[in-house]
């Protein structure tokens, strides 16, 4: 008995002895961190990141049938600036651009019959700017496309933003800026689209054009993948406080007054000098996101693609694709835009030009007492008074 005993207490202790060392070698695991990378399902129809999805309806379904026909062509337009749809483009999480998590990230999803996106939205207040301090695409990426067209996608929506300001100042906007990865700014860009007051959903692009005189970066190239890092929130101007391969991520493929005329003329945007000294110096490209007067705005599911000459908004000669076929308008938001951003890309002479009977947010002005209540309103903003009324008699004699 005493033998038995004498056994299994050794055999104990040895088990015990072990299971100490065990613990006192094993190096603590750290948590895993979430992946970033796009896995791309059914086509493109669906792309799942992390814990989330983006559903983009607007591709066929399983059947091959497509959502869009000739009866619901308005659609398109009202849920994508020109109708130009982000499903083939590469999704950019804000996760990844603020590590530091120093945007106010909020759960605000994206539902409609052409889109759904479970990504969270980073939530701007009036007067402020958020420059997110990590590159969408790094400086060796940028290298590699030097001379082409990258068009960034970006969702909005806005609750009384640039009330009671001009609509120049008071829209939201972004503002996308190129550094060669020595220290020098290739390039800065501003969003064409201006929309303000409360609208729901949109989905907006600006496009990019790399210079061709990037310089060649650095032996070492920024990372843009799943890396800390720091984002800086800081007040507005003027205020004091202080797709792809299926199951893989998609590869690449293929303001001033004065700024107006130039921008109407080139899409891709002027040279601008905002305030953007608090974009690093490293290479590649930036993002900033701002609502520069008042109200509340939402950005949500980001994303670029690289894009042919031909297919952009500056090719002339497919200039027609772009045109909203309902309204006849090139304005980014046909629905929610100010008569200003419907003559901001010229007029078409194909298309009989329905916006002027109004829209969500504009009144009939073909009619005296629409047009009586759009120049009283117009009274109180420069832009109007400038880039609107001016043109008013070409209008109606070329209407």
């Amino acid at each position: 008995m005493l033998k038995h005993i004498l056994r299994y207490s050794s055999i104990f202790l040895t088990a015990t002895f072990l299971a100490a060392q065990a613990q006192e070698t094993s190096e603590p695991v750290a948590p895993q961190a979430p992946s970033w990378k796009p896995v791309v399902l059914q086509g493109g129809r669906v792309v799942n990141i992390g814990d989330y999805s983006v559903e983009n309806l607007v591709l066929p379904n399983k059947l091959g049938i497509s959502p869009i026909n000739k009866d619901n062509r308005s659609t398109l337009w009202n849920t994508f600036m020109h109708g130009i749809a982000d499903s083939h483009s590469t999704i950019v999480p804000w996760q990844v651009l603020d590590g530091a998590q120093k945007a106010v990230l909020v759960d605000d999803a994206i539902h409609s019959s052409l889109k759904n996106s479970t990504l969270p939205a980073i939530k701007l207040e009036g007067g402020k700017r958020l420059v997110l301090i990590k590159p969408i695409l790094s400086p060796l990426e940028l290298y590699s496309m030097r001379g082409d067209t990258i068009r960034l996608f970006v969702w909005l929506k806005a609750q009384d933003a640039g009330r009671d300001t001009d609509l120049w100042s008071g829209a939201p906007r972004l503002t996308a800026t190129i550094n060669d990865g020595n220290g020098n700014t290739a390039a800065v860009f501003e969003s064409p689209f201006k929309t303000r007051g409360s609208f729901p959903w949109h989905c907006y692009y600006m496009e990019i054009k790399v210079p061709m005189t990037l310089a060649a970066p650095a032996a070492k190239p920024a990372q843009t993948t799943e890396t800390p890092l720091v984002t800086a929130e800081v007040p507005a101007e003027g205020e004091n406080t202080a797709q792809p391969v299926e199951g893989e991520a998609p590869a690449a493929n293929a303001e001033d007054e004065a700024g107006l005329a130039d921008l109407a003329s080139s899409f891709v945007g002027k040279e601008n000098t905002p305030v953007v000294e608090t974009v690093p110096e490293e290479g590649g490209l930036f993002l900033t996101l701002e609502n520069p007067f008042s109200g509340t705005v939402w950005f949500s599911t980001l994303s670029w693609q690289r894009i042919s000459d031909a297919d952009s908004f500056d090719n002339l000669e497919k200039r027609q694709n772009f045109l909203d076929p309902t309204l006849g308008t090139f304005a980014p938001n046909p629905q929610f835009d100010e008569l200003p951003m419907h003559l901001f890309f010229d007029l078409p002479k194909s298309t009989p030009w329905k916006f002027l009977k109004g829209n969500r947010v504009m009144e009939d002005i073909t009619t005296i007492n629409g047009l009586d209540t759009y120049f009283n309103s117009a009274l109180n903003d420069w832009f109007h008074l400038v880039h609107a009324v001016p043109f008013l008699a070409s209008v109606y004699n070329n209407g």
